[in-house]
């Protein structure tokens, strides 16, 4: 028959100094004599409280309220025993108050995931020896998997029979006896660390951050990084992982992390649960990167990046550093408490002088203290910085006067730049651009704009010394306002790009008649000479292009604008025999135009033709 739910139990027992909650109801089951935890279980269950939560730690605010009822004991206080006390340590962004969430019992209280990596589950526990000599109950104290060590008695807690090799479970702790080979547990042998001081800081500092001990008073010239106790614990939890996975290693590691090679291994996988004696060491050794923040961190990474087999390549190092930059660029280490551990790594990597990787670059050249530290400028911001568009920035480099402000490592899709090189450009342009700024800025070359400063369009202003033309300088907004003029008049083609010819080749075809490119580009800018260009960005004028099929008639068209006239078109329009034009030629009455042999002036030979056609 069962017991009434309703009533509290008949023989019940105050929850005891540091004890957890599976400990309490494995003693209420031995008092009530119940069969086993689960007939227990079954009195205070709610429907929606999963089973496998229900000895462990209940989910549901109910099912405590409903377990205080039976047991006459605080719910608050029961719930301090449950994992809920752990849930701020495992958790970034906090969780509401116990009490809070008790005031509303309907709502489902959720341990998070990592739980189930960070704290011992009731099948596998550990203890202390001596502490089941005094008092036959389990601690809280003994539940995460990174508390190693009970610091009443400075000794190593044990997580198996001493007999059978077996682990223990929370009930054979209460119990006091292994439940296979019936082995009394108090019995085991005690592994002190007394003398060990830095393995006792690190202990104390764990379980403090757990709240299952006091914090520690730090020896003078220690100090921890100014974060919560949670991201300081997740940081050692990282940090220890990273250990494990070059276990290889560990007889070779130098200070501080000497001492784990003797004190335990595993061949293969690591078991889930490690046992205490190697967790003690590793969390030592772990705790030494976050002690003197951030110098802690880099004696750390000297000795895990450094340390290596005899016959260990020399890239096995590095790629474990890369293994650290790559999980703190994940986003679950750039939230911003959370970024203090990169931006370390990043002072490591600039003081150690090792080569910053170009991802780690790529993902943070638009952030600020990144900035700050490495003097490397984005596109977008070096554009900024010169006052250009990025697309118009790309004319600087890889050659030219940005050229050499390019870092060396960058990618070519999404370059940086040295912050201190492109402000010493900056400066240099006030003055103005130099002849090779221009050169690059329009897409000529050096004699065409000795062209443009000779026929009027652009001016130049020498430097101190007439005969260098690197010291020439040109009006910056001179030069973006010609370009300008050009491009307003070029537009997509929309047909066979191949039927197309550039500026080049068309100067090259016309060269006979005294056309050179600046003529083609003047014809353009004025709206006579209709032009193309292949792709919807201008890159440079040396990629305006004319239809090829019109390229004989580009002369016409652009001297057409200036007034002149081949003989053949205007004895066309005139009705005219060419003999008759010769002969004003021969005369002397008319000459061809000085740039060309083919072209006169339109007005004088119709004044000609009227005179002739009077005398006719």
């Amino acid at each position: 028959m069962m017991p009434d739910n309703s009533l509290p139990l008949l023989r019940r027992t105050p929850c005891w100094p540091g004890e957890s909650l599976p400990s309490l109801l494995e003693r209420l089951t031995q008092l009530n004599h119940y069969g086993g935890v689960r007939v227990l279980g079954r009195l205070y269950r709610t429907p929606q409280e999963p089973v496998r939560s229900l000895l462990v730690c209940p989910r549901d605010g109910v099912t405590f309220l409903r377990l205080a009822h039976l047991t006459q004991l605080p719910a608050a206080e029961l719930l301090a025993a449950s994992n809920h006390r752990f849930t701020p340590i495992l958790t970034l962004s906090g969780s509401p108050p116990l009490l809070s969430w008790l005031d509303a019992p309907a709502q489902v209280r959720v341990l998070p995931t990592l739980a189930a990596t960070r704290l011992r589950p009731p099948a596998a526990a550990q203890y202390c020896p001596v502490c089941l000599q005094t008092a036959p109950y389990h601690r809280l104290s003994w539940i995460p998997i990174a508390a190693t060590l009970c610091l009443a008695h400075r000794c190593l807690l044990v997580d198996r029979c001493c007999q059978c090799q077996r682990p223990v479970a929370i009930a054979a702790i209460v119990r006091r006896r292994c439940p296979t080979c019936q082995t009394d547990l108090r019995a085991a042998g005690v592994t002190l660390v007394v003398g060990d001081d830095w393995g006792i800081l690190a202990q104390q500092l764990i379980q403090s951050w757990f709240a299952v001990a006091d914090p520690p008073t730090l020896p003078t010239g220690r100090w921890l990084p100014p974060q919560s106790p949670a991201l300081l614990s997740r940081l050692v939890e990282y940090l220890v992982r990273r250990l494990l996975t070059c276990q290889e290693t560990w007889p070779t590691l130098p200070t501080p992390l000497a001492g784990l090679a003797q004190h335990g291994t595993f061949s293969g996988r690591p078991p889930r649960y490690l046992a205490p004696a190697l967790a003690y060491y590793l969390y030592r050794a772990a705790c030494t990167g976050v002690l003197d923040w951030p110098q802690g961190l880099f004696r750390f990474l000297d000795a895990y990046g450094t340390g290596g087999a005899p016959d260990d390549t020399r890239t096995r190092p590095a790629q474990r550093l890369d293994a650290i930059q790559r999980d703190w660029l994940q986003p679950a280490w750039r939230e911003p408490e959370a970024d203090f551990c990169l931006q370390a790594y990043i002072d490591y990597v600039l003081q150690r002088d090792l080569p910053l990787p170009p991802v780690t670059v790529s993902r943070l050249c638009h952030t600020a203290w990144f900035v700050a530290k490495t003097g490397l400028w984005s596109e977008p911001r070096t554009a900024q910085a010169l006052d250009l568009p990025v697309d118009d920035l790309r004319r600087f480099w890889p050659k030219g006067v940005l050229g050499p402000c390019r870092w060396p490592r960058s990618r070519t899709k999404a370059p940086c730049f040295m912050r201190d090189q492109v402000l010493a450009v900056q400066r240099r342009w006030r003055d103005g651009w130099s002849l090779d700024d221009t050169c690059r800025w329009l897409g000529l070359n050096a004699a065409d704009v000795a062209l443009l400063v000779a026929r009027g369009l652009l001016s130049a202003h020498p430097g101190a010394d007439d005969n260098d033309p690197a010291q020439t300088r040109f009006d910056r907004r001179a030069v973006e306002d010609f370009f300008t003029s050009i491009a307003a008049h070029v537009v997509l083609f929309p047909g066979d790009p191949r039927t197309l010819v550039r500026l080049s080749q068309a100067a090259a075809t016309l060269a006979a008649l005294g056309i050179d490119r600046i003529a083609l580009l003047q014809g353009v800018a004025a709206g006579i000479l209709p032009a193309y260009k292949r792709s919807p960005a201008l890159r440079g004028l040396h990629a305006v292009c004319f239809l090829d099929s019109l390229v004989t008639t580009l002369p016409d068209l652009l001297y057409a604008s200036r007034g002149w006239v081949t003989v053949q078109r205007f004895v066309q329009e005139h009705g005219l025999a060419p003999q008759v034009v010769q002969g004003w030629v021969t005369a002397g009455l008319i000459q061809p135009q000085a740039e060309t042999r083919r072209y006169f002036d339109r007005q004088r030979l119709t004044e000609l033709a009227a005179a002739q056609l009077a005398h006719a």
